[in-house]
């Protein structure tokens, strides 16, 4: 536990068929966070996300979207919040195995503010 911290998030979701086989949706984030040591005591984060749903077969869907936002973590010496924006552009594919599992498989590549740059590639096993 830390006692000097406080961190609070915010994260509605919404979700929209056009078809029965294609969705949008998207979530607004926001999260706050107080620290006695920071140089801005409270620093406030907001991130948007919308991805595109599309189920392409009987057991399979595929996932596109982008991510844009803030964010913040404690430098080494923790005497100072540093931040960055970025952007995350976003590829899934979910293939359902039986009634009880599945396997996906996504992609991701970030930019960020500060220079950076990060791709990612993810499977998941999901049990139900």
């Amino acid at each position: 536990q830390f006692p000097d911290v406080r961190v609070g998030v915010l994260a509605p979701t919404f979700e929209y068929y056009f078809t029965p086989k294609t969705s949008v949706e998207g979530t607004l984030f926001g999260s706050f966070l107080r620290h006695r040591l920071a140089r801005d005591r409270t620093a406030f984060r907001g991130s948007l996300m919308a991805r595109v749903n599309f189920q392409a077969a009987r057991r399979a869907l595929v996932s596109g979207g982008y991510a844009r936002g803030s964010q913040s973590y404690f430098a080494y010496t923790s005497d100072r919040l540093q931040s960055f924006n970025s952007d995350v552009f976003l590829g899934r594919v979910l293939v359902r195995l039986t009634m009880s599992a599945s396997v996906g498989f996504s992609c991701a590549w970030e930019r960020r503010s500060n220079g950076a740059s990060q791709q990612s590639l993810a499977t998941q096993v999901i049990l139900r």
